[in-house]
């Protein structure tokens, strides 16, 4: 039975596959740090959004265009003397909580249950008539901007405690070689920005995931074959994930190489997308378990859905 996660994943897999095939896929650009400054957020509920519900409403929006990050259901909308544009569609977000109920062992004891409540909601800009004061009041204690940065020095610190060699090499190509676990990467000089190669140099490390000894990936194919882009495609999508997720600048300079392989190899596949977008959240979770947090010793949780209101 698919889950909930396994549902978001499929929404936003469709939002992929329709942007590879207008060349518009995020990973494909470059983006500065405080292009995620701004966080997707309910401002009645004075809620910033998190983990897959923020991924899902980032994806919505930047495929629809909305100016906003803030969203509100259909009563809320209605609350603030407004409502909702003719035609428009919500998106179903989801909150997971812990339900206490009675034992069916023991009258006498309390027992947890998992409980999933679900919500759609509306961007603002799919609103109109809202009372602008009330709006703007509502945004007088929290302007729902990402604080938690991190710094090139941060970055650095998490290469130097990976557990796979790192090379420099006088060369333009970067890569990663599973028969020998080792990262290669031109000087970091080599580079425009900073951001460049330490976005470059995640990017390697999304594929150095894929080891036998990691989460175990084909990663035997070579350039132009099928197993390669698809490799590629998760590591493209793994490489914007965690840029976004930890507020670094991204920048991939040989992207636009694979875009023309990628819409040839799924144009009759989505499902192929399906599946690259959840290996690129596990490739998310190992990096973050086993070389972010003990690199840096910060507790940044990639996917622990709020369990309170909306």
């Amino acid at each position: 039975m698919a889950t909930k996660k396994d549902e978001q994943i499929e929404k936003i897999a469709d939002l992929f596959y329709q942007a590879i095939l207008d060349g518009t896929a995020p990973w494909t650009k470059e983006w500065k740090a405080a292009d995620f400054r701004q966080l997707s957020h309910n401002p009645v509920s004075e809620k910033a959004y998190a983990g897959m519900n923020t991924l899902l409403l980032d994806t919505v929006r930047a495929a629809k265009g909305y100016e906003s990050n803030g969203w509100l259901t259909f009563k809320q909308a209605k609350d603030l003397e407004g409502n909702i544009k003719k035609g428009e569609k919500g998106t179903q977000i989801s909150f997971f909580s812990m339900l206490q109920v009675d034992s069916k062992k023991n009258p006498d004891e309390k027992e947890f249950v998992p409980m999933t409540k679900y919500y759609t909601v509306f961007n603002i800009d799919q609103t109109e008539n809202l009372n602008q004061e009330k709006l703007k009041a509502l945004y007088e204690k929290n302007k729902y901007e990402k604080e938690d940065f991190i710094t090139n020095e941060d970055c650095q610190k998490v290469l130097d405690n990976i557990d796979i060699k790192l090379e420099h090499k006088a060369q333009e190509r970067a890569y990663y070689s599973p028969s020998n676990d080792v990262i290669v990467l031109p000087l970091q000089e080599q580079f425009k920005t900073s951001g460049g190669y330490y976005s470059t140099a995640f990017h390697e490390l999304g594929h150095a995931t894929g080891h036998k000894s990691r989460l175990d990936r084909d990663l035997s194919g070579k350039f132009g074959t099928q197993s390669y882009a698809k490799e590629e495609l998760r590591a493209e999508i793994y490489s914007f994930l965690q840029a976004k997720d930890l507020g670094m600048d991204f920048n991939l300079e040989n992207h636009q190489s694979y875009i023309a392989g990628w819409v040839s190899l799924f144009k009759d596949k989505k499902t192929e997308i399906v599946e690259a977008v959840k290996d690129s959240f596990k490739m998310l979770d190992f990096v973050k378990e086993n070389y972010i947090d003990k690199a840096l010793s910060k507790d940044k949780d990639i996917d622990l859905p709020e369990s309170k209101n909306i």
